[in-house]
């Protein structure tokens, strides 16, 4: 669009032909791992050798096509910089990193507006639990536990309590008896989901999005040191995440982790909408809940 601008009052632009890009010459393999870098996300490139690659292209009788792949594709632009005298008004890492923060906008807005609508659906429900949660047995009927958000921060989030005041603050499959110390209705609130509902209160505010991985307790070490080898610390955390639809409790840490590094590396707002869909298949169900 710069250069269009700068076009347009410049005469010797007039019934030209030309070509603009970068300042900067970037191979493909640079690119992708700028764009990884940019989304702060590991870059999983695997080298090839260039004479591998052109013999089996050869093989399967498309040579010419491995000559367009292997050789330069990049434009040249030194006409339109030296006859109008153009110089880029931003600079690739620069446009990179306003692509990076469009889509994280754009997530950030999805999430707002879902929760605003699920909020309006789901306020009687609300009401009614917490009522229920209040009557059936003693203490508040929210319970705030310390998660682990978005780069190892800890932040409150809020769920209806479905277990009684007194227990250890700990992954549920660490009790050595979870059913002795759930509330009366805790059991329901718990394969229903309906404990969960007080979160659309931390995706409003930002601790959490719709989709990403579970949060983690402040003391699961395993879980966090895990996440955080594998840059799944990068992301923020979910009401429910790609893991929760493959298994959710019953999935052993490692595996639960390496679900979470395939939505790192393939999130998209069209997978964000697939897997809200199939939580709440897996809710109707009611799979995936041991607890």
């Amino acid at each position: 669009m710069s250069f269009n601008i700068h076009c347009i009052d410049r005469p010797k632009a007039s019934n030209e032909s030309l070509l603009i890009s970068d300042e900067q010459g970037v191979s493909t393999t640079e690119l992708l791992r700028k764009v990884s870098n940019t989304l702060d996300k590991k870059s999983w490139l695997i080298p090839q050798p260039a004479s591998l690659v052109i013999c089996f292209a050869k093989l399967i009788g498309k040579g010419d096509v491995s000559a367009i792949l292997l050789g330069s594709l990049q434009i040249d632009s030194s006409k339109a910089r030296g006859l109008l005298d153009y110089k880029s008004v931003i600079t690739m890492d620069q446009q990179l990193k306003k692509s990076a923060d469009a889509y994280l906008n754009m997530k950030r807005i999805f999430d707002l507006l879902l929760a605003l609508t699920a909020t309006g659906l789901l306020i009687l429900p609300i009401l009614v639990t917490a009522v229920l949660v209040k009557l059936t047995s003693k203490g508040p009927a929210l319970y705030w536990s310390d998660r682990v958000g978005r780069d190892n921060k800890i932040f409150k989030m809020p769920k209806f309590r479905s277990m009684k005041v007194d227990t250890p603050a700990v992954a549920t499959h660490l009790l050595s008896d979870p059913e002795s110390v759930l509330t009366p209705v805790g059991g329901f609130l718990r394969k229903s989901s309906l404990d969960e509902l007080p979160q659309v209160w931390s995706i409003l505010n930002g601790d959490m999005s719709f989709v990403g991985p579970r949060p983690a307790l402040f003391n699961q070490d395993d879980l966090i040191a895990l996440r955080t080898e594998h840059n799944v610390h990068t992301l923020v955390p979910g009401l429910t995440g790609w893991a929760q639809v493959n298994g959710r409790d019953e999935l052993q840490i490692p595996k639960k982790v390496s679900l979470d590094v395939e939505y790192l590396k393939h999130q998209s707002i069209v997978l964000d909408i697939k897997i809200i869909w199939l939580t709440f298949v897996k809710v109707i169900k009611k799979d995936g809940v041991s607890h």
